[in-house]
């Protein structure tokens, strides 16, 4: 009888610390994610769009799972800005330096200015009527392919 108590002392005591290790990586699961801050905005020479740069901090589990992005958002003014408005994207790494600059050509052209080695993720060529031209600075293509390929990443 006493090994049979035991037994299932044990097995108790185990099935408390799985439920302890199991609500432990959820709780670090749910303070994980991203979280965006404003960076900089601009608003069209129309005054109808707004143009914003947002740093975008996303971790996981663990201290090597965190990212650090650059957006651009393009929202008509006075509209809250939505994931689906994110029409560029830049892997900065917490490097101001490596942050995109906006500057507004024409009430539909928005130039997105970046560095020449930079890691694009999103980058469309056009939002709700409004033209979106990226930049590199300096602005040298075979000094980009070149990087890009010793990345093992083919140039677009």
């Amino acid at each position: 009888m006493k090994i049979r108590e035991r037994s299932f002392e044990g097995l108790l005591g185990c099935a408390v610390a799985s439920c302890a290790l199991l609500l432990s990586a959820y709780a670090e699961q749910a303070s994980s994610g991203c979280q965006r801050e404003m960076i900089a905005m601009i608003v069209s020479p129309d005054d109808v769009w707004v143009a914003m740069v947002q740093e975008e901090v996303c971790s996981g589990p663990g201290i090597a799972t965190t990212g650090v992005s650059d957006i651009v958002q393009l929202v008509r003014r006075g509209q809250e800005p939505r994931d689906n408005d994110d029409v560029f994207a830049i892997e900065e790494h917490g490097d101001p330096a490596n942050r995109p600059v906006m500057q507004w050509l024409s009430a539909q052209k928005l130039q997105i200015t970046v560095p020449n080695k930079s890691l694009i993720g999103l980058n469309k060529g056009g939002y709700k009527g409004v033209e979106i031209a990226v930049r590199y600075e300096p602005n040298d293509p075979v000094a980009r392919e070149q990087w890009l390929r010793g990345l093992g990443l083919a140039p677009k």
